[in-house]
């Protein structure tokens, strides 16, 4: 993917017997070619809301993140909570796994 595409999608993401609305950022390259992807996170965990209003809350707060240099950040932090509302498709369970 080129930034140009680049998204940030709203998951339900379940995690250390944890469940919450997160963003994850599916891959993409950034200028120099390098491919990234990621969760919203604070640089040593991933940050989960229990609605998508506290999610938006955060998003809007400017606050630094994980997700901060993605190229849809600027576009993600204008969206309304209901923009943020993940789908039934977007539903993760990483517990799962372990």
């Amino acid at each position: 993917m080129t930034s140009g595409e680049a998204t940030i999608v709203p998951i339900t993401l379940t995690i250390g017997g944890r469940t919450g609305l997160t963003l994850w950022a599916p891959p993409w390259e950034d200028e120099d070619g390098e491919e990234w992807q990621g969760f919203l996170g604070d640089g040593a965990k991933i940050l989960l809301y229990p609605n998508a209003r506290e999610l938006a809350d955060f998003v809007a707060s400017g606050e630094e993140n994980d997700l901060s240099d993605h190229p849809a950040w600027g576009r993600v932090m204008k969206l309304p909570p209901d923009d943020l509302r993940p789908t039934t498709d977007d539903v993760y369970n990483l517990d799962e796994f372990s």
